[in-house]
């Protein structure tokens, strides 16, 4: 769509245990959600909100990371 730019806008993350070293984690990342395309001072663009999720090697949940962005179109003369 031509978003070609980002920039983060908000990032939450929460832990539930403390990690060991050598430790395997898996992740998997959702979509939660995406705008409507809005003007912004730094160009057209829409924000997305992903969530991250950490299991460990026996599948249980040791975190997560949710983060939001703004993908633009960079405006002529804009500068995140």
């Amino acid at each position: 769509m031509g978003f070609t730019a980002a920039v983060a806008i908000e990032m939450e993350q929460q832990y539930f245990r403390e990690l060991r070293l050598g430790g395997v984690l898996t992740l998997r990342r959702i979509v939660e959600s995406i705008s409507a395309e809005k003007n912004t001072r730094l160009g057209a663009g829409r924000f997305l909100r992903l969530r991250s999720d950490f299991t460990d090697a026996q599948g249980e949940a040791v975190g997560f990371m949710r983060v939001t962005i703004l993908k633009f179109k960079p405006s002529r003369g804009a500068h995140p």
